[in-house]
């Protein structure tokens, strides 16, 4: 820097304007920087099974931050408006064991990172329909249903129905031996109600008289599951 001085008052004043600018000059660099970290980046990359094919439908989330995106048909991600910093990638997707890697995304800048999901088998909760010749959900059958599952009938391992389908709330049999029984749902005990029995939505014997005696006829062990109906059975099956 070059000063001139044509007299002692204007060095004065020359001299500090010039200080002030240099403090000025000085200090710029300091506040430029903290502004150049604060620029936020991105990251980006793909989403892939352990045998190479890309995964679509995965979801990739940042950490911290929470901020996420949706792998398209290629597999490829892109997330933006990320901090720049060291953060953490999350990728999950049903049927697959989620991921996580870790990247350093640079201010203004973008990291890439490439994710890879082993196959996991996914067990799912099994659904419960109605008694009916075509499956619905339970929750739409105009009837309470009790159910009787697989595991029951191999923990009871019945020789016959009314060992095990007592259990089901409203139902009653009483067994007397041979063929001789009492059959209740929802109505005091007799011999006079006549049910519908069904095995895979097909009828195993003709409506009739003490036609509950098909229970004798049913193999309960091999059975899969059973279903009470509790209603009017005409109405469903005509």
């Amino acid at each position: 820097m070059f000063s001139f001085f044509r007299s002692r008052s204007h060095g004065a004043r020359s001299g500090r304007g010039a200080y002030l600018l240099a403090l000025l000059l000085l200090a710029l660099p300091f506040h430029a920087a903290p502004a150049a970290a604060q620029q936020p980046g991105g990251v980006a990359g793909t989403v892939a099974s352990s045998g190479g094919s890309p995964l679509s439908g995965a979801t990739v989330t940042v950490q911290p931050g929470g901020r996420s995106a949706t792998t398209d048909a290629r597999g490829g991600f892109r997330v933006a408006g990320v901090p720049a910093g060291a953060v953490t990638l999350r990728a999950e997707r049903i049927g697959y064991t989620p991921a996580e890697q870790a990247v350093t995304v640079p201010a203004g800048g973008e990291a890439r990172a490439r994710l890879v999901l082993g196959e996991r088998a996914v067990e799912l909760e099994g659904v419960v329909v109605s008694a009916t010749r075509e499956a619905r959900l339970k929750s739409a059958t105009p009837a309470s249903v009790g159910t009787v599952s697989g595991a029951e009938i191999r923990e009871v391992r019945p020789a016959h129905p009314s060992e095990i389908v007592g259990r089901v709330a409203g139902v009653w049999i009483a067994d007397n031996g041979g063929e001789g029984h009492k059959t209740a749902i929802r109505q005091p005990m007799g011999t006079k109600p006549m049910y519908l029995f069904l095995e895979d939505g097909v009828p195993t014997r003709s409506t009739g008289f003490f036609n509950h005696n098909a229970l004798y006829e049913v193999n309960v062990p091999q059975a899969d599951r059973i279903e009470i109906l509790k209603g009017p059975a005409t109405a469903l099956y005509g």
